[in-house]
């Protein structure tokens, strides 16, 4: 138990140092971690992430599959094909990578998670957003064991960008948003990261207009504090406002939270978040000078988007 908690608590620092850019510190911490605990699948896993950010596929390919053994995960080494193709951009051979991880002995329940995420999303990515509606209504009615997670539901954030991409009418996702906050329940008063989560996943992502950003900042003036905004986000967060205030005409608001996502270190539980950023459409709406705001490179290192994205070149 000892050993068990102190390991979580390194793993606490290695997500601040992750989250902050802080890639050098961040490997550091999982290579020390390694060392002290070399048979949990913890630190290799966050090492993976590290590697990848410093645009180190192969060796990030290396440490998510001893993640994987570790944890006692069937085909580990396809689950780790299948995150770091969907990193490079390579998307359909991802999705045939995760195909052949569909299998009657599920692994543990963070890969299930990770694998519905990014599956989802990769499906969004590339415009089946029938495919992926299908996807995601599937999951959502099997039975619990069968995907590992309590509720696929309680993943809002790809329904939500599936909703602004038109894939479902304003209604469905107004009933997703009203279960969603029913399972989950409303934390009000604390200004925590539950209720801050809950903002940002049901109402900063669903703006599709500029009208429609500026509202939703009006109307939340509480959750606009700077030190709020920053000190709750991840990627996925930042990303999400990232967008809001871009989308709203307030570029200078936006960037702080676009090079938070862009330049994350977890760049395998990030992907879509950290390349977003760089994608013009997704950020500039075509404006030029929106998109050398945001033209930051990706990652620890600040590289070149992996060239497997479409708008890599």
């Amino acid at each position: 138990m000892a050993a068990l908690e102190s390991e979580l608590k390194s793993l606490d620092v290695a997500k601040l140092d992750a989250d902050t850019g802080r890639c050098d510190d961040a490997e550091a911490d999982s290579r020390r971690m390694i060392a002290l605990e070399p048979t949990s699948h913890r630190a290799p896993k966050y090492l993976a992430n590290i590697l990848a950010s410093k645009g180190l596929a192969d060796a990030a390919r290396v440490a998510l599959t001893r993640s994987a053994e570790l944890d006692e995960v069937a085909q580990a080494s396809t689950f780790a094909n299948a995150f770091i193709n969907t990193w490079n951009g390579d998307f359909e051979q991802a999705l045939r990578d995760f195909d052949k991880t569909e299998q009657p002995v599920q692994p543990p329940p963070s890969w299930q998670e990770h694998r519905y995420k990014t599956r989802f999303h990769l499906l969004l990515e590339m415009g089946q957003t029938n495919a992926a509606l299908r996807f995601g209504n599937e999951r959502s009615s099997k039975s619990v064991g069968s995907i590992g997670i309590e509720d696929a539901d309680d993943y809002l954030e790809p329904w939500c960008r599936l909703y602004r991409m038109g894939g479902i009418p304003s209604s469905d996702w107004e009933r997703r948003v009203r279960e969603w906050r029913g399972r989950r329940g409303r934390q009000t008063g604390t200004h925590g990261w539950a209720e801050f989560e809950t903002w940002v996943e049901s109402e900063a992502c669903r703006a599709r207009t500029g009208d429609e950003a500026r509202a939703i900042i009006a109307a939340n003036p509480s959750e606009m504090r700077v030190d709020r905004l920053m000190t709750n986000c991840d990627a996925e967060g930042a990303e999400e406002l990232g967008r809001l205030f871009l989308l709203g005409g307030n570029r200078a608001r936006a960037l702080p939270f676009l090079q938070m996502a862009a330049h994350t270190c977890r760049s395998l539980q990030f992907p879509f978040a950290q390349m977003h950023p760089s994608h013009p459409a997704e950020s500039s709406r075509h404006d030029t000078e929106a998109k050398n705001l945001v033209d930051l490179g990706v990652g620890c290192g600040q590289h070149r988007l992996p060239s497997g994205w479409p708008w890599a070149h």
